[in-house]
């Protein structure tokens, strides 16, 4: 059972290494910032845009289950992170297999890391 205590726990910063999972959800949010600079570029705006949307939505749904009222309150939102980290890995996958966007693998494996983070957060 999560407990606030133990919320409060996971997502303290560790002073030492980026290892709490907004940390990654901000490292994340800006790359994915970066690539989509790519894409406007490219005059892609619409997959751009729903990029941006879900990767900001991940990391805001994050940030706010951080501040979680109470266990239902916390899992609901990061049931909601975690979809739109599924969403976000769909896009980006799409964008890998057009050989002139194939540079966002990095971009992919910190999603997966987010996602696999909040599953198991989820699954105690």
């Amino acid at each position: 059972m999560i407990t606030i205590g133990k919320i409060k726990t996971i997502f303290r910063a560790n002073n030492t290494t980026k290892s709490s999972i907004t940390e990654l959800a901000s490292d994340m949010a800006l790359e994915t910032l970066n690539f989509c600079m790519v894409l406007d570029n490219m005059k892609k705006w619409s997959l751009s845009n729903n990029i941006i949307r879900t990767s900001l939505s991940v990391e805001a749904n994050i940030e706010e289950a951080g501040s979680a009222r109470n266990q239902n309150d916390f899992i609901h939102k990061m049931k909601i992170a975690a979809k739109e980290a599924v969403d976000l890995e769909y896009y980006l996958e799409i964008c890998r297999k057009e050989e002139k966007l194939a540079g966002n693998v990095e971009l992919i494996n910190q999603v997966k890391v987010i996602n696999t983070t909040i599953n198991h957060l989820l699954a105690v």
